[in-house]
């Protein structure tokens, strides 16, 4: 039953309000009256004097607080946007690599296929090297073959040449020098 009675709660105009004095008796005159008029009025004045300071007291530390506040949020406002710009640099670094990986990716990927065309075309080349040098080798053979043939054709050619002017030699010997006639026709005959 007691706590369901609570008690108004007391609000900051309560607790300056001053109470008026009571008298022990009635004041007798005007000037009596006015006394304490005046007195309440300056127990009043000075109760609100010391509140309004203190709540100035308390604007000020506010306003310091607020001030504080607001530089610390300024602060931070700054941090923010200093992470903002960081990290869309960041961003943008990563991209520019990201972009010259890719380049340097697809100029190795070039290289690569025209060394293996440069492999294949060298490997052709040597293929034709090797044949175009057995077909040399073949030629400067057949050349050589050739050129004996040629040369026992020409030892062959003069060794008759000599033979039919031997022979025209022993044919122009006279009658008379037959024995002669048949022994060199024996030895042309030998010889041949």
């Amino acid at each position: 039953m007691a706590l369901s009675q609570s008690q108004p709660e007391t609000t900051r105009v309560d607790r300056i309000q001053p109470i008026a004095p009571t008298p022990a008796s009635e004041p007798a005159t005007v000037a009596e009256a006015l006394a304490l008029i005046s007195d309440w009025v300056g127990g009043v004045v000075e109760t609100h004097s010391v509140e309004l300071g203190r709540l100035h007291d308390e604007l000020r530390t506010l306003d310091v607080q607020r001030e504080r506040s607001y530089g610390e949020a300024l602060r931070l406002r700054m941090l923010v946007r200093s992470f903002v710009a960081d990290r869309e640099r960041i961003q943008r670094d990563l991209q520019r690599m990201a972009d010259e990986l890719h380049n340097e990716r697809d100029r190795a990927n070039q290289e690569a296929s025209q060394r293996v065309k440069l492999n294949d075309e060298l490997r052709r080349l040597s293929d034709r090297l090797v044949t175009e040098s057995e077909r040399l080798e073949h030629e400067r053979t057949a050349r050589t073959c050739a050129r004996e043939e040629l040369m026992m054709v020409a030892e062959e050619r003069d060794a008759e040449r000599l033979r039919a002017e031997r022979l025209a030699q022993v044919a122009a010997l006279p009658w008379w020098q037959w024995r002669r006639k048949r022994a060199l026709l024996k030895t042309l005959s030998v010889k041949a």
